[in-house]
């Protein structure tokens, strides 16, 4: 219940703060795209409980990162088209270990500590395979929620990911 009275006193407070915020545009003009920036600050102020129940306690952070990723890598494919003169080499081994970089970062956040991350990229630039070694933990739950987040981030099955607990 104390949650619900300090998310309802957040949004009241946003709400006065929007509000007095179009007492200082000196122009009529401008009025209706602060009103549209309200309507959208307010309507994810609201909906930031919703997203939290479905997405977990940073939502924006995480759909943020996703959108990120797959933009980079579609940034990633089109230059490749468009520079395939340069040394195409250079470019996988980057993206690999950048790959194996955000992978050690989601390593860490599900409190595994990575000892080695190998990631190879196949002729399109997908996910060939993922070899990872950790150091153990007693949680089996925790290994399974980690595989399962790999599997959904990175757009791949089983097959291509192999996690080494040593």
């Amino acid at each position: 219940m104390g949650k619900l009275l300090e998310w309802m006193r957040g949004i009241v407070l946003l709400f006065f703060l929007l509000t007095a915020l179009l007492y200082f545009i000196p122009r009529d003009v401008y009025k209706k795209y602060i009103r549209f920036f309200m309507e959208m600050v307010l309507v994810l102020a609201i909906l930031l409980p919703v997203m939290k129940l479905f997405y977990g306690e940073d939502p924006f952070g995480k759909m943020v990162h996703y959108d990120e990723f797959w933009q980079e890598l579609s940034n990633l494919k089109t230059d490749m088209e468009h520079m395939e003169y340069l040394q195409n080499e250079y470019y996988v081994e980057q993206y690999e270990q950048e790959i194996g970089a955000d992978i050690k970062s989601m390593a860490d956040e599900y409190g595994y500590e990575t000892k080695e991350v190998r990631v190879s990229l196949d002729a399109d630039y997908a996910i060939g395979q993922i070899t990872l070694r950790v150091k153990p933990k007693e949680d089996a739950k925790a290994l399974a929620d980690f595989k399962e987040a790999l599997f959904l981030f990175y757009r791949t099955d089983e097959s291509h990911v192999e996690i080494l607990t040593q």
